[in-house]
């Protein structure tokens, strides 16, 4: 009797390449004689090897140890005395160029450079010749399954036809003020028709709350363009108001948690004939649901900025105003660094908010670099 084969394994190989583990080791080697325990500081180490190397890592803090034995190194406006990790992160500002830099201390702004230049090989996209763009897809079309639309706003004459209500929707947005990814074409506004076919019962259902001029209307529904009447045309799988869904919502949240209403899929809208039954919970399956939650990592605890532990170069001559204002706007730069590493932590499908971090971060270190020139001249 023969035996099976060994069934394959098709885990995913999590293990790191041994470079990786070398970088790895040498980081918290190099972190460790530093006397550097946060997560941040050995990142950039690790960011370091990978960037300039191990020899030239090392000869950078062969130096640091050697100002160390001398006394140590101040911080630029002479305040206080450079921790051991400030002077060899120091020495690696100084002595490299500015690109490597950039690559260790703001790898956001490298991807940032990087991007561009992989972009600078295709033509710029003119909105006024989309057209001839647009021809040149035709022969390569792609393919959709399903095209579903939300519509939300106010209808306009309502048109009754045997089990079904009939009305036409204006699309009256400004799109060179809607938020946009930022490399998106300003256009001008492009009016739309919209032609929504609902069912009879579906509309009873929201008739009198539509009369309600302050409500809005919410229609989600699958769509497609009719060439005959030049608009596209609405077939509505759901319709509800602003106000309905709140009063839904409430109901939902004063309801018994031992206790759950069976409704139809779309509660507001569906058979009036099926009566609303109360289903207790299993146990069993209560118990289950509690042992699958996963408990969210912890947030970071917020790091408060001590403007005297910042390198701030102040032009000489400058005003104290000036001053303060200059030691604010490194404040809030380094604090945006913060927030830009705890984001880029996460898992890239959990990394909210970073564009308009970085947005926020160039502002700031454009005010820096505005108001350094002023007193500069």
């Amino acid at each position: 009797m023969s035996s099976k084969p060994p069934k394959k394994s098709f885990k995913k190989n999590s293990k790191s390449s041994p470079r990786d583990a070398k970088i790895d080791a040498v980081a918290k080697e190099i972190a460790a004689k530093l006397g550097e325990t946060e997560k941040q500081p050995t990142t950039q180490i690790k960011r370091i090897l990978q960037t300039i190397g191990e020899d030239a890592t090392r000869q950078v803090l062969k130096k640091t140890f050697e100002i160390e034995a001398q006394g140590g190194m101040t911080t630029l406006d002479g305040t206080r005395r450079r921790t051991v990790g400030g002077v060899f992160f120091y020495l690696i500002r100084q002595e490299f160029p500015n690109e490597i830099v950039v690559k260790i201390f703001y790898p956001w702004i490298s991807k940032l450079q990087e991007h561009a230049k992989t972009q600078d090989r295709f033509p710029e996209f003119l909105w006024h010749k989309r057209k001839a763009v647009f021809e040149k897809l035709n022969g390569h079309k792609g393919r959709v399954n399903k095209v579903r639309i939300n519509l939300i706003g106010r209808p306009g004459k309502v048109e009754h036809r045997q089990n079904l209500v009939i009305f036409s929707m204006q699309d009256e947005l400004n799109y060179k003020n809607m938020s946009t990814p930022a490399d998106m074409p300003s256009v001008e506004n492009i009016a739309k028709t919209y032609y929504v076919l609902v069912s009879s019962r579906q509309w009873e259902r929201v008739q009198k709350i539509v009369e309600d001029g302050k409500d809005e209307l919410i229609v989600e529904g699958l769509c497609g363009y009719d060439e005959e009447v030049g608009g596209i045309v609405v077939f509505a799988t759901y319709v509800s108001t602003h106000k309905l869904q709140r009063k839904l919502r409430k109901q939902r949240k004063n309801r018994k948690p031992e206790t759950e209403r069976f409704l139809p899929a779309d509660p507001d809208l569906y058979n009036d004939d099926v009566p609303n039954q109360v289903i207790s919970k299993p146990k069993k399956a209560e118990k289950a649901k509690k042992k699958q939650k996963v408990q969210s990592p912890a947030k970071p605890a917020p790091v408060s900025i001590n403007l005297e532990d910042l390198d701030i170069s102040i032009p000489e001559g400058m005003p104290e105003e000036a001053v303060k204002k200059l030691r604010e706007l490194y404040a809030a730069a380094e604090t945006f660094r913060q927030k830009i590493a705890n984001i880029q932590s996460k898992p890239i499908e959990q990394q909210f908010g970073l564009d308009m971090t970085l947005k926020l971060l160039l502002n700031v270190e454009k005010q820096i670099t505005a108001l350094k020139e002023q007193y500069s001249k």
